[in-house]
C-alpha cells in the first residue's frame, strides 16, 4: 500500500488511518501538513523573438515554418533572434519600419520555455517578388483570410493588427 499517496498527504493527512502514526515525527510536532515538502518550481528559460510584419494594404507577408521545431509547418511572420537582425533584413529588402518601438510585445509560453515576442511593422517599398524570394512565403490577405494553419502567436498579432488598421 502506498501510504504517501493515500494517507500521508500534505493537504489533508489522514493520520487516524496511518499504521505508523505512533512513530510519526511530523504528528508529534503537529506539522503533518508540512510534509511531504513541496517540490521547488523549475525555472523555465526565456528566449527572445523579433517578428517582422511586412504590410501592404490589407496584406501581410507570412512564411511557412520548417516541419520540425516550434510551430512546425505553420504560417508565421518572419522571425529573428535580435532587433538588429530584423532591421538589417528590412533594410536589405527595401522595407521601412513604421517605428523603432515594437507594435506589440507579449510572452508566449511553451511547456519548456517562455518566448518573449516583440513585433515590428514595416511598410513594403519594394515589389513583392523582391521580398518573397522563398517558395514558402505568401501574402496573407487580412480582409479575406486564406485557410492556412497559423501559430497562436501569429493569430494574436493578426488580431491586434486588425484593430490598429481599423484606426488608420
Amino acid at each position: 500500500m502506498d501510504i504517501g499517496a493515500s494517507i500521508c498527504t500534505r493537504s489533508k493527512p489522514k493520520c487516524e488511518l496511518c499504521p505508523v502514526a505512533i512513530d510519526c515525527k511530523a504528528q508529534l510536532m503537529g506539522r503533518q501538513t508540512d510534509f511531504p515538502a513541496r517540490k521547488p518550481k523549475k525555472s523555465i528559460p526565456e528566449k527572445l523573438a523579433f517578428m517582422l510584419i511586412v504590410k501592404e494594404g490589407d496584406k501581410v507577408l507570412m512564411s511557412k515554418r520548417p516541419p520540425a521545431g516550434i510551430w512546425g509547418g505553420l504560417w508565421c511572420f518572419p522571425q529573428f533572434d535580435s532587433q538588429s537582425a530584423l532591421e538589417e533584413f528590412a533594410k536589405a529588402k527595401g522595407l521601412t519600419l513604421k517605428s523603432n518601438d515594437p507594435f506589440d510585445s507579449f510572452r508566449h509560453t511553451f511547456s519548456h520555455f517562455h518566448l518573449n515576442i516583440s513585433a515590428y511593422i514595416a511598410e513594403k517599398t519594394a515589389t513583392p517578388h523582391e521580398i518573397m524570394e522563398e517558395a514558402a512565403s505568401l501574402w496573407y490577405n487580412i480582409a479575406k483570410p486564406p485557410k492556412v494553419g497559423l501559430a497562436a502567436a501569429t493569430e494574436r498579432l493578426l488580431s491586434n493588427l486588425g484593430s490598429v488598421l481599423n484606426k488608420e
